[in-house]
């Protein structure tokens, strides 16, 4: 996975409350996004490679392992393609609106509010997907007389969870009030009664 520390020092890390929205996204989508699609592949075939080594359940559930991956990582290539073709670029054509001075205008998604819920929700989802790796992986405790590859697996899928929680916090936490109440500002009065 990305490694966000060896990367940049601690200076070199912008004040994302403050930073221009599409800094933040330009960050989220090189330092989470593009990481992502490497990774889950590559923790996809782990976990198929723990499986066939492992199927009969002595190490780990493999099998319930293998499934949960495969249904996080489908859900999070759809949301990412969404965040990416809908709702980065709206957020996008709010911040440049704004410093122009011309206001939101024609948003093709209509409010910002509802795609960010979406959004929020499938985070949720995800949130959910994690956890129950975790919990299958008993806390990603690599079973006594574990192979490299079930070791690579479960120290994967732990850095997946970091990594994904933080990415999560970032839009979560950060970008999206702060998309949100920049389109706010920049409703008319006749938008806001």
């Amino acid at each position: 996975m990305f490694d966000l520390a060896a990367a940049q020092s601690v200076e070199e890390i912008p004040d994302w409350t403050e930073a221009p929205l599409a800094q933040l996204i330009d960050h989220l989508l090189v330092h989470y996004h593009a990481p992502l699609r490497a990774d889950l592949p590559r923790l996809d075939a782990l976990a198929e490679r723990a499986l066939d080594a492992h199927g009969d359940g002595t190490l780990a559930p493999f099998s319930a392992i293998a499934a949960q991956l495969g249904a996080l990582r489908a859900e999070l290539l759809s949301h990412m393609q969404k965040e990416e073709v809908v709702l980065f670029p709206a957020i996008n054509r709010l911040e440049r609106a704004s410093l122009d001075g011309s206001g939101a205008k024609d948003q093709p998604c209509g409010s910002i509010a509802y795609p960010i819920r979406a959004m929020v929700h499938e985070h949720v989802e995800a949130a959910g997907h994690l956890a129950e790796l975790r919990r299958l992986t008993e806390g990603y405790r690599v079973p006594d007389g574990a192979c490299g590859t079930v070791i690579s697996l479960f120290t994967g899928l732990e850095e997946l969870e970091s990594e994904l929680l933080r990415h999560i916090h970032l839009e979560n936490e950060i970008l999206f009030p702060r998309a949100e109440k920049l389109a706010q500002s920049q409703r008319r009065p006749e938008e806001t009664s």
